[in-house]
């Protein structure tokens, strides 16, 4: 087939500009989750709680225990299957060097997703997409999530690649049916990995119906249900109500952490890169950018399907009791796409390069002073591996620990389940499961089941490594003396090493997950 004069340049054009333009916006990703993770706890250093929970689950599933039979896991099993090669790694390199193999995919993930929404939005324009995917590559609650092994990463991958599946299958009059069905199985996934994604998909579903029509809403309905079952449905059939207990009752009744919408929105912004204390005019200028954005963006199919997906995330984060700084980022992904969807179409509308071209260039400018706000920020701190060794690799039984990143630094992890200790991959999360039904809930400090409990279970072993919990956050003052009086072997500033005193020769006995109490 012949090409037209006129269609090589365009061709030349797009070649030219898609290049560096994809380079630019995955390289800045990966160094702005890279550096600050360098400048504060290094690749195997110790920050947010839960990526050790994660790769612990991940450990344990390869050593052949299931979550929800064998194991406490308050998330759907999604992450365990994504950081199963990691902890398969481990028998050749050793866990802290495979959780840090797999902290540095997930800057690559990080990376990549900023790409993808560069690829969503790329029909609407060069300037839209670069611009979109330099939000995202930027943005402080992507950058955050994405520095370690965390549930959000994966979920912004499945939803912006659905987006961009559901753009091309509203432009294809071929193909589309393979295009629907991944974007559907790309939704039931992300709803795997974390409960919440089953709102953005609601959203995205009723997009399809109502832009798409009933049957391509039935495929990505279809898809769906094939991608959650396919990840959830071996899980659930080997303990269907633990799972639920756990995925679903212990999640929906977490207590209000008592953080206002303000300084939900602050750190969804991404401003509290400049601070932890909300400022008003900044949130009230970005909060009517948005909403301009989102009137302009609702010109275009895609920009209709971002506004919805943001909106229902929004929603999301506003209206759960509690909160996280990482929770911030499921909103991410939306609010890139939407920016850029707006500003495709405000580009299509501007015919004076002089106007556009110093438009380009603040944003630019703009988007370089954040990112070197975000790049200075440290994320963790270092573990003293070099201070515990010695005393945890004496241990002729068990190590326990209320916190797993101390099995996993200091690679006794595997050694624990070879040896049949029992695997306590969230102590903190057994005092969601222990009371579900209670109409208000009770703290760990006042919670007597969690506290007997977590102090039977740091005795079972011949070293306990305290790290998490202490008299200000989680044990009560019974607990803090009880494990006070154990002798002390190692200290790292807050970081202990004691040997706990058996109070009798028996097993940790962990509550049965099938019943929802210690009783």
């Amino acid at each position: 087939m012949s090409t037209t004069p006129l269609e090589r340049p365009v061709r030349t054009r797009s070649t030219l500009w898609w290049l560096p333009s994809v380079a630019l916006i995955g390289l800045t990703g990966f160094l702005l989750r890279l550096v600050p993770v360098l400048n504060g706890g290094g690749l195997y250093g110790r920050g947010n709680y839960d990526d050790g929970v994660y790769y612990a689950a991940a450990a344990g599933f390869v050593h052949g225990l299931l979550p929800y039979r064998d194991f406490l896991l308050l998330h759907p099993p999604g992450i365990v299957l994504v950081l199963t090669p990691f902890a398969a790694l481990a028998g050749l390199v050793g866990d802290p060097t495979a959780l840090a193999v797999g902290r540095v995919t997930f800057m690559i993930i990080g990376a990549g997703n900023a790409v993808l929404v560069w690829v969503a939005l790329r029909r609407l324009g060069s300037a839209a997409a670069v611009i979109a995917g330099l939000l995202y590559a930027v943005a402080l609650p992507a950058v955050y999530v994405e520095h370690t092994t965390l549930l959000e990463p994966l979920t912004t991958t499945c939803l912006v690649a659905a987006v961009g599946l559901l753009g091309f299958a509203h432009r294809a009059t071929t193909r589309a049916v393979p295009a629907l069905v991944a974007a559907g199985a790309l939704l039931g996934v992300s709803s795997s990995i974390k409960i919440w994604g089953v709102v953005p998909a609601a959203a995205v579903l009723i997009w399809t119906l109502v832009v798409l029509g009933r049957r391509s809403g039935l495929l990505v309905a279809t898809g769906g249900l094939t991608g959650l079952v396919a990840v959830c449905g071996p899980f659930s059939a080997a303990a269907p109500v633990q799972m639920w207990q756990l995925v679903v009752v212990s999640q929906l009744g977490r207590p209000a952490t008592g953080t206002g919408w303000l300084r939900r929105a602050w750190t969804i912004s991404g401003l509290s890169a400049f601070g932890a204390r909300p400022v008003a005019w900044a949130l009230l200028v970005v909060g009517l950018t948005v909403v301009a954005a989102a009137v302009v963006a609702w010109h275009s199919p895609v920009g209709r399907l971002a506004v919805g997906v943001l909106a229902a995330t929004l929603g999301v984060l506003f209206a759960m009791p509690s909160w996280f700084l990482h929770y911030a980022a499921l909103s991410v992904g939306p609010l890139a796409l939407v920016l850029g969807a707006a500003v495709g179409r405000v580009a299509t509308r501007v015919r004076r390069p002089g106007p556009a071209a110093l438009a380009l260039v603040t944003v630019g400018v703009l988007l370089a002073v954040y990112a070197a706000t975000v790049v200075q920020l440290p994320f963790g701190r270092p573990f003293p591996t070099t201070t515990l060794a010695a005393t945890v690799g004496a241990s002729r039984t068990c190590v326990t620990t209320d916190n797993p990143i101390s099995l996993i630094e200091l690679d006794v992890l595997r050694r624990n389940m070879s040896r049949g200790c029992p695997l306590v991959v969230d102590l903190g999360g057994y005092s969601y499961f222990l009371q579900p039904d209670r109409p208000d809930f009770v703290s760990r400090r006042r919670n007597r089941a969690w506290q007997s409990m977590a102090v039977d279970y740091l005795r079972s072993g011949d070293v306990t490594v305290g790290l998490r919990f202490d008299g200000a956050h989680g044990y009560s003052r019974a607990a803090v003396r009880t494990i006070g009086s154990w002798p002390l072997l190692a200290r790292a500033g807050k970081v202990t090493a004691r040997r706990p005193r058996q109070v009798a020769e028996r097993s940790v006995a962990l509550p049965q997950l099938g019943s929802g109490s210690s009783r």
